[in-house]
C-alpha cells in the first residue's frame, strides 16, 4: 500500500513538475512574441530623444525599401527643411523642421510632408500632408518613457537603447528600438520596431504578426548630411541639389543622345531652353536614368517623362506586368522603357502658364517615343 502510493505521488510530481514545464514554456513563448519588454523608467528618462531624430536642415536619407512581388526595391529619400522663422532668433519655432518624403515608386515625386517639432525629451508630428509614405510610421509621439499611448488602438514602447544596428548605409551605435503594439480589426495585432540612431534619424523598420515574425519595411541606404545647419536658402538648395540630383542647365538643343542606352531623342523647338535633364535612379533594377523635367522657376522643376535602361534579367514580360513601365525596346542586352509623370508635383509653383506648357509637353511624348534612333 506504501510502495503504491509513494509511486502514485512520485507520478503525480512528475506530473505537476511537466506541467510547470510547459506552463513556464508557454508563458515564455508567448511574451517574446507578444507582449514587447520595455526598458526601465530610469534608463527612459536619461534619454534624450531630440538626438535620435534628424534635425539639420539640408540633410538627406535615403531608404531602401523591401522588395516588391518582382522582387525589385524602390528608393525613398527624406529631406529636411526649415520651418518658416526658425532661424529667426528666440524663434517659437526655433525647434521645428520640415521633412519631405520623396517615393520612390512615384520616380521621386515628392509624396508627403510633416512638420516636425523636436526637444530634449520629446519629437512630435505636428502636421502632416500628402501620402501614407511615413517612415515613422503612426509615430506622431516619440517620448523618453518607457511607454506611452499612440492611438486608442496603438501603444509604443521603448524596448532598447545604446544598440548598434546594421544596414546598407554602414554600422550605427547608440541606436534605440521603439516596438509599436497595433490591435487590428479581426483581432489579430501588428507589431513594428523602428530603429533610430543618433545624429541620424530612423535607419531600420521591421512588421509583422509577431514580435519574432518581421520582416524589413525599410533600411537606410545612404544619408548626406551637412557638417553645420543649413541657414541660409541659397546655402540649403546649393547643398541639396547635389545630393538629390536636381535638373541640369536647361537643354539647348532639340537633338538629346544617351550613349548608355544607345539612343537619339528628337524633342519639339518648343521644350528648348525649358527642360532640364537629371539621372536619378529610384529602384535597384535600374542601370541608368534620364529624366526630362519642365522649368518651373525658383529653381523647381517638374517631371514630363523618363527614359529607363533596365539591368538585365528584367525583359519584356516583366514591363507588361508593370504598370509603371511601358516597353520601348533593347540595347546591349537590356531592356529600354519609358513612364510618365502621372500628377503635377506640390512643390511646384502652379500657374495656367506652367500647367498649360506642362499639358503640351505631355502631349509631345508619344512622338518623341516613336521616333527615337538607335545607335
Amino acid at each position: 500500500m506504501v510502495k503504491v502510493f509513494k509511486s502514485k505521488h512520485k507520478l503525480m510530481a512528475v506530473i505537476a513538475l511537466v506541467l510547470l514545464i510547459l506552463v513556464t514554456l508557454f508563458t515564455y513563448c508567448y511574451r517574446s512574441n507578444y507582449v514587447p519588454n520595455p526598458v526601465s523608467k530610469d534608463e527612459a528618462s536619461k534619454l534624450k530623444i531630440g538626438e535620435h531624430f534628424l534635425g539639420r536642415p539640408g540633410s538627406v536619407l535615403t531608404y531602401i525599401l523591401a522588395p516588391d512581388k518582382y522582387g525589385v526595391s524602390y528608393f525613398t529619400k527624406q529631406l529636411v527643411k526649415p520651418f518658416p522663422g526658425s532661424e529667426e532668433k528666440d524663434s517659437k519655432t526655433k525647434n521645428m523642421v520640415y521633412v519631405y518624403n520623396y517615393e520612390g515608386r512615384k520616380e521621386g515625386s515628392l509624396e508627403s510632408y510633416k512638420s516636425v517639432k523636436i526637444s530634449k525629451n520629446l519629437t512630435e508630428n505636428i502636421t502632416k500632408t500628402g501620402g501614407d509614405v511615413d517612415l515613422s510610421s503612426d509615430l506622431r509621439y516619440i517620448y523618453n518613457l518607457p511607454k506611452w499611448k499612440i492611438s486608442k488602438h496603438s501603444t509604443a514602447y521603448l524596448t532598447g537603447v545604446n544598440l548598434t544596428i546594421s544596414t546598407p548605409a554602414g554600422k550605427f551605435n547608440d541606436c534605440i528600438e521603439i516596438t509599436v503594439e497595433t490591435e487590428l480589426d479581426n483581432s489579430s495585432k501588428l507589431y513594428e520596431t523602428i530603429y533610430s540612431a543618433k545624429g541620424i534619424g530612423f535607419i531600420m523598420k521591421t512588421s509583422g504578426p509577431t514580435l519574432k515574425k518581421q520582416k524589413k519595411v525599410y533600411e537606410l541606404y545612404k544619408y548626406n548630411i551637412p557638417a553645420k545647419r543649413l541657414s541660409s536658402k541659397a546655402e540649403l538648395e546649393n547643398f541639396t541639389s547635389k545630393v538629390l540630383k536636381y535638373p541640369q542647365e536647361a537643354i539647348e538643343s532639340p537633338t538629346y543622345h544617351n550613349e548608355i542606352m544607345g539612343i537619339t531623342l528628337s524633342l519639339p523647338e518648343h521644350w528648348v531652353g525649358k527642360c532640364g535633364i537629371d539621372s536619378a535612379t529610384w529602384s535597384d533594377n535600374i542601370k541608368d536614368s534620364v529624366t526630362f523635367n519642365l522649368k518651373a522657376g525658383n529653381k523647381s522643376y517638374q517631371r514630363i517623362f523618363s527614359i529607363h535602361m533596365l539591368k538585365k534579367g528584367y525583359d519584356k514580360n516583366y514591363v507588361d506586368k508593370n504598370r509603371n513601365y511601358v516597353y520601348i525596346g533593347e540595347y546591349n542586352g537590356h531592356t529600354l522603357v519609358y513612364s510618365l509623370a502621372k500628377n503635377l508635383s506640390s512643390e511646384v509653383e502652379l500657374t495656367s502658364e506652367i500647367k498649360n506648357e506642362f499639358d503640351k509637353m505631355m502631349r509631345d511624348v508619344p512622338n518623341i517615343i516613336s521616333n527615337i534612333k538607335y545607335e
